[in-house]
């Protein structure tokens, strides 16, 4: 049987997207995938978060906020959707 896990209170269970640093000239930068995380996409979210924000939708996650977690063998951000200043529209 799968584990599942839900987030509790106001908090989601986001999955960082992957990063790619590439510069003007089409260099790729390796110093780039140590930076913070910036945007990730809701997997999972708790009972209190807010209306605007949706399982599914693409945010944008501040440096050094929330908490890092892993789950298996993958690593993922857990953070109060007040934290959350952006998402991207569809």
């Amino acid at each position: 049987m799968a584990t599942t896990y839900k987030p509790i209170h106001n908090n989601l269970l986001i999955k960082l997207l992957p990063r790619v640093g590439v510069s003007d000239g089409g260099i790729i930068l390796a110093d780039f995938s140590k930076k913070a995380h910036e945007w990730g996409t809701v997997l999972a979210s708790g009972p209190d978060v807010r209306d605007d924000i949706q399982d599914g939708d693409e945010v944008f996650i501040p440096p050094h906020s929330g908490t890092i977690v892993t789950l298996g063998e993958k690593d993922y951000i857990l953070i109060p959707d007040d934290k959350v200043p952006a998402k991207k529209s569809s």
